[in-house]
């Protein structure tokens, strides 16, 4: 499990005195927006300063649109659309994977609904709902996941949350929440589980610069950018990946570009899964004069 830093420790001594007194006063003010605690202020408990006085139901058919009636702590009370998936208990799972000896990942391309007219896909990790009818835990879920839309099984796996964590709250509009799980150095899975049916995706195996760059370029959905960012940080952590690339300037761009070599996972004869490259910029990938580590 990695745990990160406390953010009150990071670049601390390099703020100016009158840029940590503002600092100060900010989180002052947004303890009392909140309810949490400044050191030294006695305050209440986010569930004793917010109530939730009814919800009802709007919209109910692959998501749920709820109406949620909120008291607020100063005696104001505000109507608000909450969405979520009933279905899976409000909870999915991203699997970031990770093959040591070539230093690379997986990514997928898949279409996304909601990104037209802009584009049509996205770069995402492997991501799915947690079924209570079809799977013991998160981690069978994942593990589930990772058949179905990787086409990988066994591995290392590591939870990137605490044991007690609810999960990430997707959005603070949307009661679902995910739990981001890495698996290290899978196998290809020849009786894989099938996609749904509406599902239209590609994956690819990349280096970890064409991760950074469709992390920071603007290119990736944000459940797959926190689990990216969770599993390097457990990487580097362990030591299980050194030097590890920053992010060149620039981010991730479409078309072809100049040449490059990207790993493809299993059968190259599988097209429904394995047909086309990401996308990303050439010089984000090995060029063909520099051939991955073997």
């Amino acid at each position: 499990m990695y745990v990160p830093a406390p953010f009150e420790n990071l670049n601390k001594t390099t703020l100016s005195h009158s840029t940590q007194a503002r600092h100060r006063c900010e989180l002052a003010r947004a303890s009392t927006i909140t309810g949490t605690q400044t050191p030294g202020s006695s305050g209440h408990s986010m569930s004793a300063d917010f109530a939730i006085l009814s919800e009802s139901t709007l919209h109910d058919r692959y998501l749920r649109v709820e109406s949620r009636l909120v008291r607020y702590p100063d005696g104001r009370e505000v109507a608000f659309d909450i969405v979520g998936h009933p279905k899976n208990e409000h909870h999915f799972v991203v699997v970031f994977v990770y093959f040591t000896a070539r230093r690379s990942a997986v990514l997928l391309r898949e279409f996304a609904q909601a990104a037209l007219p802009q584009r049509g896909s996205l770069a995402n990790l492997p991501t799915g709902g947690f079924d209570p009818r079809k799977h013991a835990s998160r981690a069978e879920a994942a593990r589930a996941e990772l058949s179905e839309e990787a086409q990988l099984r066994g591995g290392e796996w590591v939870c990137l949350l605490p044991p007690d964590h609810p999960g990430v709250l997707e959005a603070k509009w949307c009661r679902n929440r995910f739990t981001p799980f890495l698996c290290i150095d899978p196998e290809p899975d020849p009786a894989h589980g099938a996609l749904d049916a509406e599902e239209h995706l590609t994956a690819q195996e990349v280096p970890l610069q064409a991760v950074l760059s469709a992390m920071h370029g603007g290119d990736m959905l944000l459940p797959a950018v926190h689990t990216c960012s969770c599993a390097l940080a457990w990487l580097r952590q362990h030591r299980r990946v050194v030097d590890s690339p920053l992010a060149p300037p620039g981010g991730c761009e479409g078309g072809r570009g100049r040449g490059f070599t990207v790993r493809r996972l299993s059968r190259a004869s599988d097209a429904s899964l394995y047909g086309r490259c990401l996308g990303l910029r050439a010089s984000l990938l090995w060029p063909r004069e520099s051939p991955p580590p073997s």
